[in-house]
């Protein structure tokens, strides 16, 4: 890790990175055709953190470009900008500009109400890990809670293990030929609006949803040798309610 410093008056940068070998070994043969025989996997990741504040805390910005090598998945090869903003904050009001990774829940393991990222299904099969999301958000902090606008005009498709991938279907998913409900399919413009607060020991976030559904639903292709996701238009409702005690 490199860290620049600086004085209160000055704008401050941070600098840090990771690099990663990891190896999956398979102690059983793989049960699909198309994926890899051998036991072991091998690959490389690595990501680098570029912040950025001004001197009187007004503004700030983030740069994170994450990358992976992988030697039996060519799906699993890949790139993404997990974050890319920048923001400026005036008082109680904040608009943040670019690409970013917004969470909402508490600690479930599967995150129902989680839904402005796309989930990075060849990273790990616990979804836990998000592609960054084109956004404009503009949050508004106030005594009686925050409230949060998202514009999303830019969709991206669900990441899948490739036909040579072990954590994958029976058949292997073809995420080239998505089909959208949409005739705009990835530049349709999605839009959420979330209020949250704390009432005593709760905290509470109430949110609406509408646009392309992170979801998608794998059908059958036409020669039924893969499966084509789905994305449906959808309007979501949520709610998360968290109550801490002591310990």
């Amino acid at each position: 890790m490199v860290v620049a410093a600086a004085r209160a008056d000055e704008p401050s940068w941070e600098l840090s990175g990771n690099g990663a070998l990891q190896t999956r070994t398979f102690v059983q043969d793989p049960l699909w055709s198309g994926q890899g025989a051998g036991g072991t996997q091998l690959s490389l990741s690595g990501d680098l953190e570029l912040r950025w504040r001004n001197e009187n805390d007004t503004q700030r910005a983030s740069l994170i470009p994450f990358g992976r090598w992988d030697d039996s998945d060519e799906a699993r090869t890949h790139v993404d900008l997990r974050e890319a903003y920048w923001a400026y904050q005036d008082g109680n009001v904040e608009i943040l500009v670019g690409a970013d990774k917004v969470f909402w829940g508490v600690t479930e393991s599967v995150h129902l109400v989680d839904i402005i990222n796309q989930k990075d299904l060849v990273e790990d099969i616990d979804q836990e890990d998000k592609l960054g999301q084109p956004m404009v958000n503009l949050a508004l902090q106030q005594d009686w809670g925050l409230l949060n606008f998202y514009a999303l005009p830019y969709f991206r498709k669900r990441t899948f293990p490739g036909p040579e991938g072990r954590f994958r279907p029976p058949l292997p998913v073809d995420s080239d030929n998505a089909v959208f409900e949409s005739g705009s399919e990835e530049t349709h413009a999605d839009f959420a609006l979330r209020y949250s607060h704390y009432l005593g020991d709760v905290d509470v976030g109430v949110y609406y949803f509408r646009g392309t559904s992170r979801e998608p639903r794998l059908q059958f292709a036409g020669d039924g040798k893969s499966l084509i996701p789905h994305y449906a238009q959808i309007d979501q409702i949520g709610l998360d309610l968290q109550c801490t005690r002591e310990a």
